[in-house]
């Protein structure tokens, strides 16, 4: 039985699907939405609407740039506290039991089997048809498109750490074809220093999705992250999407980038999702 029940969106949507651009934009951390049957993880409803829930101002932004770009994009439906579909599955952070300070008693003492429901609902399909989009795009273009993740993070964690001065912020790891080239061109027009793996690095915590289907796939990509307390407004959306719509348009421009020897691919998530049905 599935965890969603009827009147539950489904675990992703697609925005512009008939985009022409030969790039895919993804948001993991669009929504703030929880499955009705986790009775909202047993937490109050204003930290529904705080970072820990997912990335503010960032689905409203990657609209408006595939929108500049005519670019297909897809995003999740449902809050990374439920569970994140950016992180691999036997991560501690995968089903967060505290985020930033705060604990989400709904996480707490989960099953095996509460475990496998939500990487079904939430999880699987989100990343399986994120390679679906993938594979089709490759194909229909006859290259490798690259992969654009966006993201936007809190100017401070209350848990500890320092300001972040950054108003946009570039994660790559070994592979900074599109995030070196995004850096330099973000450089030239943003008003404040950009980034360059700040405020995270690709590594901790590891991202599953520039990871599996970049890094791991060979597929070019960026994973960009902008402050969000610059893009909670439509007019700080509204600009930093011309900010980042130009700089990409510029990167892409400058391709086709060819796919690169693929590392090992991990086969956490598609072992899970077949032991999850079996």
């Amino acid at each position: 039985m599935s965890l969603l029940a009827p009147h539950d969106p489904p675990a992703w949507s697609v925005y512009r699907s008939q985009g022409r651009a030969p790039a895919l934009i993804c948001v993991d951390h669009a929504d703030n939405r929880v499955p009705s049957a986790l009775t909202n993880l047993g937490l109050a409803p204003d930290v529904f609407e705080q970072h820990v829930a997912y990335d503010i101002g960032a689905l409203a932004v990657s609209r408006l740039v595939a929108d500049a770009l005519d670019a297909p994009m897809i995003h999740t439906h449902y809050s990374r506290l439920a569970l994140d579909p950016n992180r691999y599955l036997d991560a501690a952070s995968s089903i967060p039991e505290r985020s930033d300070g705060i604990p989400v008693p709904g996480n707490q003492n989960l099953s095996d089997a509460d475990r496998r429901a939500r990487q079904e609902a939430l999880f699987n399909p989100y990343q399986t048809k994120l390679d679906d989009m993938l594979s089709a795009m490759d194909e229909a273009h006859g290259v490798c498109v690259p992969l654009i993740a966006i993201h936007s993070f809190t100017p401070q964690l209350q848990d500890g750490g320092s300001p972040r001065p950054w108003h946009f912020g570039v994660i790559w790891d070994t592979d900074g074809r599109l995030s070196l080239a995004t850096h330099a061109e973000l450089q030239k027009i943003s008003p404040a220093p950009v980034g360059d793996n700040q405020p995270y690095d690709a590594h901790d915590p590891k991202s599953f999705t520039i990871n599996h289907h970049g890094e791991e796939a060979g597929r070019p990509y960026v994973a960009i992250e902008i402050r969000q307390d610059l893009i909670a407004d439509a007019a700080g959306q509204q600009s930093h999407a011309d900010q980042l719509a130009k700089a990409l348009a510029a990167v892409l421009s400058a391709g086709p980038y060819p796919r690169r020897k693929a590392h090992q691919r991990g086969q956490v998530w598609r072992l899970n999702a077949q032991s999850a049905t079996a």
